[in-house]
């Protein structure tokens, strides 16, 4: 055990030393946590208003909205979004732009059409609740959300082919704080409507499409006119046919099985469980967005970088694994042990339940965060059929987890035994993209789950 411990600080301190002497790696890395954690101190401050401001009523109808939304966006750009990363030519790299961006402007207007039609009206009404006008208003929300929040998820790809990770530190914190500003005012001057939750949603990825769409079409433009064009559009959307094939079913399968929590506490339960789900869920992802998705898109471009070069690269990637590890685990132990006792008192009496969530849900968190660096090694590698094999596994099981857990009328059962299974396929997953690596690191990875496990445990039992 010492000498893990002193390995894990080894790599630590090794990753710190870099930070000082500015190489790029730990340069992208510092641009990005700082933006983070800027982000996410501001909305830990904010929270507390909002939880007061909004009930666990108005939080359940967001994240049901989002589910909504997210599983009709998914369809905009067919996950073509998923090479714009990894092709090599500018020119193949434009116009697989513009066709994602084509893409998914015609879906959204043709939801338009579609939700205003009577049936699908009266279906997507009993999803959200039946006390909801499910008006034109809404239906345009839901339209415009199905363009905006994929634009918004693929325009960083800029970002990250230009390795303009600071840039991207900004557009992140700018988008964050003009959504808590939305959702205050909407609230304070509103009554507090679920709309304005949804309203500070649309404004975060609007304003993230906005910059973005400011600085890279206004110095490209040129180029980006110069060489799109139908022909070019159709070969590049040929030969990247992997994509549709086999990543668009895999992040389906992905997003549904994220979902199902949401999706099975409002057939079997209520708004309030799926409000209370919601933000013990969005509190959780705190750690795994500081770290996990501001390592994301250095992980994809290392990976690319180093591809060639599998030494260093597994040494990259053993480094910043064991530097994970050491950072979260105590996160992640003090969620599972005082979040029960801490929700009520920063967030009001009406959030203890969220608060039990997400001590549930922390367990996952140490496999769900590993597994970052999975997706990059299948994209590089062109293990996209793998992709979507461990995704569609990942639904199946935890489908029957969850649904299993729901029918003993209990949500807590139900969320552990998805929690549970839901870091299973992660370890299985993060395990075999480590095997192309040729890197051994299971019994970290198990371990850390263990520990995790072991101290939910405790909890329940002594605490």
């Amino acid at each position: 055990m010492l000498k893990i411990i002193t390995r894990a600080r080894k790599e630590v301190t090794t990753i710190l030393a870099s930070l000082k002497r500015g190489e790029s790696f730990a340069r992208s890395f510092s641009y990005l946590f700082s933006s983070k954690v800027l982000t996410i101190l501001m909305s830990l401050l904010i929270t507390p208003v909002l939880t007061r401001l909004y009930a666990p009523d108005a939080y359940g109808y967001l994240s049901v909205f989002t589910t909504i939304t997210m599983n009709l966006a998914i369809l905009s750009t067919l996950a073509y979004d998923s090479s714009l990363v990894v092709v090599k030519e500018e020119s193949k790299f434009y116009n697989l732009f513009v066709f994602c961006a084509i893409n998914s402007l015609f879906v959204a207007i043709l939801l338009l059409f579609v939700l205003n039609i009577q049936s699908f009206n009266t279906l997507l009404k009993d999803l959200l609740d039946s006390d909801i006008d499910l008006n034109f208003e809404m239906v345009g929300m839901i339209s415009f959300s199905a363009f905006i929040f994929p634009v918004a998820q693929f325009f960083p790809s800029w970002n990250v082919r230009r390795k303009d990770f600071g840039y991207a530190a900004m557009v992140g914190g700018v988008s964050q704080i003009i959504s808590r500003a939305c959702a205050l005012t909407l609230g304070f001057f509103l009554g507090a409507p679920f709309y304005g939750l949804i309203a500070s949603e649309i404004a975060a990825k609007l304003s993230v499409l906005i910059i973005n769409a400011k600085k890279y079409f206004s110095s490209e433009w040129s180029q980006l006119v110069e060489v799109v064009s139908v022909k070019e559009i159709k070969q590049v959307v040929v030969e990247q046919g992997r994509y549709p094939k086999f990543v668009l079913p895999a992040r389906y399968a992905s997003l549904l099985a994220s979902q199902l929590p949401v999706i099975i506490y409002s057939i079997f339960f209520n708004v309030t469980i799926v409000g209370n789900y919601g933000l013990a869920n969005g509190l959780l992802q705190v750690p795994i967005v500081l770290l996990g998705n501001t390592l994301s898109p250095i992980i994809l471009n290392k990976t690319v970088e180093l591809k060639d070069n599998e030494v260093v690269l597994r040494k990259f990637v053993i480094r910043l694994l064991l530097a994970i590890i050491v950072v979260s685990m105590p996160i992640f132990l003090g969620i599972i042990c005082l979040s029960e006792m801490l929700f009520p008192v920063f967030f009001g009496d009406s959030w203890r339940m969220a608060g039990n969530m997400a001590s549930i849900l922390a367990i996952s968190a140490m496999p769900s965060l590993i597994n970052i660096f999975s997706l990059p090694i299948f994209q590089v590698y062109n293990q996209e059929n793998k992709i979507l094999l461990f995704h569609m596994l990942h639904l199946v099981l935890c489908t029957l987890g969850m649904s299993m857990g729901a029918l003993y009328g209990n949500y807590e059962t139900a969320l552990v035994v998805y929690t549970l299974t839901y870091a299973l396929v992660m370890f299985i997953q993060t395990s075999y993209s480590f095997a192309l690596l040729k890197i051994k690191m299971r019994l970290w990875i198990l371990g850390s789950f263990v520990c995790l496990i072991l101290a939910y445990l405790v909890k329940i039992l002594f605490i």
